[in-house]
């Protein structure tokens, strides 16, 4: 699909284009067109634009907590119901995995309104 620019420089290179009032109704359209699919990619969760591993002190930060508590999660994951496919260590750093983030976080979420 061409984008909305290669659009407007095909059709004003076009000899054929002579009525104004049809090309203004059709570039607000294809404007138009763009804005909505640039709000259909709007992220969902705080995550969704970030890697696919991301440090524990970097998920401390967004979430407003320490990373003492990160930490916690990893080391017992019993108290908290996480998932093993959340963490991953290497070279001595531990990673969470933003896929697996967002689906406990939402289990969560889900998990408290239901109470």
């Amino acid at each position: 699909m061409k984008s909305g620019n290669e659009k407007h420089l095909k059709l004003l290179k076009s000899p054929a284009v002579v009525d104004e009032k049809a090309f203004d109704e059709f570039l607000t359209r294809t404007i138009e067109e763009d804005a909505q699919s640039k709000t259909e990619q709007v992220p969902t969760s705080i995550f969704d634009n970030r890697k696919r591993w991301i440090k524990a002190q970097d998920v401390a930060r967004e979430l407003g907590i320490s990373v003492r508590t990160v930490y916690d999660w990893h080391h017992r994951p019993h108290r908290r119901n996480t998932p093993p496919e959340l963490f991953n260590k290497f070279n001595g750093h531990l990673f969470l995995s933003t896929e697996a983030l967002n689906l406990w976080m939402t289990q969560q979420a889900n998990r408290r309104t239901r109470r």
